[in-house]
């Protein structure tokens, strides 16, 4: 009997000690690997920290002591993370920074590590994921090394958007009026967990048309053509356009990466064009607006003594090509050009002398004038392109403590005609007296002599 007693006591000692043995010669082969996948491609950085590990001594799981307050065990013996909550610790197992796609880490021990991604362009937002490096084999119970894929999921996104004048010369930001301003809007895709299956981009435009000529695009790849877009365009109130992207999210194919909506909207005859733009995965509060200014060119006209002039009549052009456009004017902002002046729109001073053409892109403006005030001669003194002008005006864009300013002024002065003597005047009198002694004179010299004459006769 006491044989039989030995002989348990040694199998039972040699099976736990085969089974604590076995789990830790599985942790040491190193062999574990975290792929992950569904990276946006551009610059990225992935760390993993180890939350929990296998206690070789012990042969038990333990939870990393910065873990402790964010991982839990249930009845069965299933961990539960709080991911939401989890503050990394500031040692990290393993780091990584690629502009791929995916990123591999190997010779990872068997246990739970939390993932952390970063773009580090700003551009997208990944949440935090756990990825566990180990199985039981069934046969055994046994723990095992294994390799797991963990794909990376952006649950919101960085909206960014840029603009550009497609045939201006100020720059991104100031346009002319009737001009073409080109955007793109720059988005993310998510990463479609199951749950919600929508994506969408919107745009809300003020003082500009919508073209309607948008393409999503990748790179040089057409997503989705305009035709399909037109079709599927809706919009809530507000906004200019709103296009259904959920398509994108089939099979996660594009989760993860960059796309732009791509198109164009004509300036209208606004002094700021304002574009706003958002989409279904944008984080709270980040709505990309983009702004854009137009000119205006101040024409003052004064006397010599800096007295304000009414009534004051301009054209306004600008020299392009060597030849003079004037511009056309409709409700104080421009509204076209023409070669010819007789067709160019005739500014009138108020009663402050002014005049003021809105509308206008940076650049050398110049105003000619037609008509003075009465009692006044018309001040043109000067010649561009052969056509005389009072004025020169530049039209700059200011950063000022109040904003953005675009406009340019000049002043004109117009000089008073000579004054003439007026009928009634004294100077009217003088000339009849003289007049009158002329004729006098002229009359007694004639008699004289005709009377001179009869004596010698």
């Amino acid at each position: 009997m006491k044989l039989v007693k030995k002989m348990v006591t040694l199998v039972m000692t040699l099976a736990l000690t085969f089974a604590g043995v076995l789990p830790v010669m599985a942790a040491e082969n190193h062999s574990s690997v975290i792929t992950v996948e569904g990276l946006s491609g551009t610059s990225t950085q992935i760390n993993i920290y180890k939350m929990i590990g296998l206690d070789e001594k012990q042969n038990q799981w333990v939870i990393s002591p910065w873990a402790k307050d964010y991982v839990s065990e249930d009845a069965e013996g299933k961990y539960h993370y709080d991911l939401e909550n989890m503050t990394v610790p500031k040692t990290v197992s393993d780091s990584k920074l690629t502009s791929e796609r995916s990123v591999t880490f190997s010779g990872l021990d068997a246990g739970a590590y939390l993932i952390t991604i970063a773009d580090t362009t700003g551009v997208t937002q990944y949440s935090k994921a756990v990825a566990t490096t180990y199985s039981y084999k069934e046969e055994t119970g046994l723990v095992a090394n294994r390799s797991v894929t963990v794909v990376a999921k952006s649950t919101t996104s960085k909206t960014d958007k840029k603009q550009s004048e497609e045939a201006g010369v100020a720059g991104d930001d100031v346009v002319e009026v009737g001009s073409k301003i080109s955007y793109s809007i720059y988005a993310v895709v998510p990463y479609f967990d199951g749950e919600d299956d929508t994506f969408w981009i919107s745009d809300t435009l003020t003082g500009a048309t919508y073209n309607q000529d948008a393409v999503v695009m990748m790179g040089q790849k057409v997503l989705v053509e305009n035709k399909d877009l037109q079709q599927a365009a809706t919009k809530t109130e507000g906004e200019t356009f709103r296009y259904d992207l959920s398509a994108l999210l089939e099979k996660n194919q594009y989760a993860g990466e960059t796309i732009r909506l791509e198109y164009t909207a004509t300036a209208m005859a606004a002094d700021e064009i304002t574009n706003v733009a958002s989409a279904s995965n944008n984080p709270d509060g980040n709505v990309p607006t983009v702004v854009a200014y137009t000119g205006k060119a101040l024409v003052e006209k004064q006397n010599e003594d800096a007295v304000a002039l009414a009534g004051a009549t301009f054209v306004l052009f600008r020299e392009k090509d060597g030849k003079a456009e004037f511009a056309i004017v409709k409700d104080g902002y421009l509204s076209g050009w023409t070669h010819e002046e007789k067709k160019a729109t005739e500014l009138v001073t108020n009663q402050k002398g002014q005049i003021e053409v809105k509308g206008l892109n940076v650049g050398t403006y110049y105003v000619k004038e037609l008509i003075a005030p009465e009692g006044y001669g018309v001040s043109n003194p000067h010649k561009v392109v052969d056509t005389k002008y009072a004025g020169k005006i530049n039209v700059e864009k200011v950063q000022g403590p109040n904003g953005i300013t675009v406009e340019g002024t000049t002043v004109v002065k117009d000089s008073k005609l000579a004054a003439l003597p007026f009928t009634g005047g004294i100077g009217s009198v003088v000339f009849v007296l003289l007049g009158m002694g002329c004729v006098a004179a002229g009359t007694g010299l004639v008699l004289y002599r005709k009377k001179k004459n009869v004596k010698a006769v």
